[in-house]
């Protein structure tokens, strides 16, 4: 058995609430970044919008740098 993430969620998928938590963002930052492009990839069925943990995880792999010279090559900061 792995470990146990507080994230996790029994059928796998989070909220926007519990999406923008875990990123340590508000619910608005994140469904502005949806909208504008640059958010995190997400699950959409009917009008609900979820977010699967690995793909929250790979948005911040994404968003990490060495340094600040690496994030503006990459259009971020």
């Amino acid at each position: 058995m792995g470990s146990i993430h507080p994230f996790d969620t029994s059928d796998g998928l989070m909220t926007p609430k519990e999406a923008a938590a875990f990123l340590r963002l508000s619910v608005l930052t994140l469904s502005d970044l949806r909208v504008k492009g640059g958010s995190p990839r997400y699950v959409k069925t009917g009008r609900l919008v979820r977010y699967r943990l690995k793909d929250l995880e790979a948005w911040i792999d994404s968003r990490t740098f060495g340094n600040t010279a690496e994030a503006k090559a990459e259009g971020v900061g």
